[in-house]
């Protein structure tokens, strides 16, 4: 693909959620405004994984705020009135080290669990990124038994 094809690709897009950039520092795309989330760094190798980055046109500005950030998730929420909602759209952008991973860590869904909880109370959540999820050995679906 072209680099103009892709920017073009891009330019359709109000916002766009990079997931495991690593160690990035510096995005710049015409006409739209960066957030940068590090991912962790390995305590053993000093490696760099996950990371986050949400890109989002720059009239958008007034409309878009980071509520809360991470090395796993990056929270942002898109006003009611530009959305045309009855609520405002929280959304998290996530990273989610597979279960083997140095970085991985089980308190990670007692975290996101807290933040859903939370941002529910104050209007729709939407969840998107690299989840990172298996399904080859386990079951895809969650049962809960009463």
């Amino acid at each position: 693909m072209q680099s103009t094809d892709f920017l073009n690709m891009v330019n359709r897009f109000d916002f766009i959620i990079i997931t495991e950039p690593w160690k990035c520092t510096d995005v710049e795309v015409a006409e739209y405004r960066c957030i940068i989330q590090d991912g962790t760094v390995s305590k053993s190798d000093g490696r760099n994984s996950g990371g986050i980055i949400l890109l989002y046109k720059n009239i958008l500005h007034d409309w878009i705020s980071i509520t809360k950030t991470s090395p796993n998730f990056l929270w942002f929420k898109i006003n009611k009135s530009y959305a045309k909602t009855m609520k405002d759209l929280y959304i998290c952008s996530l990273y989610i080290p597979p279960n083997n991973s140095n970085y991985y860590y089980p308190e990670l869904f007692e975290e996101l669990e807290k933040d859903i909880l939370n941002f529910a109370t104050k209007g729709s959540i939407l969840l998107m990124g690299a989840f990172n999820a298996r399904t080859g050995k386990y079951s895809d679906s969650v049962c809960h038994r009463k």
